[in-house]
């Protein structure tokens, strides 16, 4: 009897061991979403509403009075996912029909969509006014760009 004891421990052990080798990084990481621009921009903070009404397609002007361009990033989905659901408040499906209701109606532009990250990164450093979401740690050899105000944190 006093074996089984031991027995159960190691077995305890090796399952919790297995089951942190096969959890992916990103769990176990300190994960943020960023809103980000170029680092001479004249954008330090964009309120949650603004935010909203600029990836829904209605024009939004900085603090200077020039027009804020989004930059939608869908290299990443699942950054894709948690944008919509933290940020735009909506699905995929509902936020793809809302934005072509829009356009439609009003003749609205939707936000520029880039489905890799160095694109989204060299459209940000292009323009001073522009703006995107994307994961902190893909910013580290990026030093032209600057963080405006964290999304998301897990």
């Amino acid at each position: 009897m006093e074996r089984d004891i031991p027995v159960i421990a190691r077995r305890t052990l090796f399952v919790l061991l297995t089951v942190v080798a096969w959890t992916p990084s990103f769990v176990l990481a300190d994960h943020k979403l960023v809103l980000v621009t170029r680092e001479d921009s004249p954008l330090s903070n964009i309120s949650a509403l603004d935010l909203r009404k600029l990836y829904l397609g209605f024009v939004v002007y900085s603090d200077t009075g020039r027009q804020i361009h989004p930059i939608s990033n869908h290299s990443d989905a699942r950054a894709w996912e948690i944008f919509l659901q933290d940020v735009v408040g909506m699905s995929a499906r509902t936020y793809d029909r809302r934005l072509l209701t829009l356009t439609l109606q009003t003749g609205r532009h939707r936000p520029q969509v880039f489905n890799e990250l160095e694109y989204v990164l060299d459209a940000i450093a292009a323009n001073p006014l522009a703006i995107a979401f994307v994961w902190q740690e893909d910013l580290q050899h990026r030093e032209n760009i600057k963080v405006i105000r964290v999304l998301w944190q897990h």
